[in-house]
């Protein structure tokens, strides 16, 4: 739900006319949080369960497949959000 609503507050910062610096501030802070968010399911949760994603994939397929999601939008709409952010930082120069 989190990157959900920040996904849409993103969003509407970018397509805003202005991009300030504490605007630059919140994109670099909502990059830590996706890569927190990455770091803790692959490096904590996924040992603490003696677990790996193809395993979870082949046992638990219904967390297997929300795990997938979860990594593959924060990855992508991560980068695609942080390099926009950049684009504009840059362009507002």
């Amino acid at each position: 739900m989190f990157l959900l609503v920040s996904g849409i507050f993103a969003i509407r910062q970018l397509r805003d006319a202005n991009f300030s610096r504490r605007d630059g501030w919140l994109f670099i802070s909502l990059a830590i949080i996706d890569l927190a968010l990455i770091g803790y399911l692959l490096f904590v949760r996924l040992p603490n369960a003696k677990s790996s994603v193809p395993l979870t994939l082949r046992f638990e397929p219904d967390l297997g497949l929300l795990l997938l999601i979860i990594l593959l939008l924060t990855l992508g709409w991560g980068l695609i959000r942080s390099l926009w952010a950049v684009w504009r930082w840059q362009d507002g120069r």
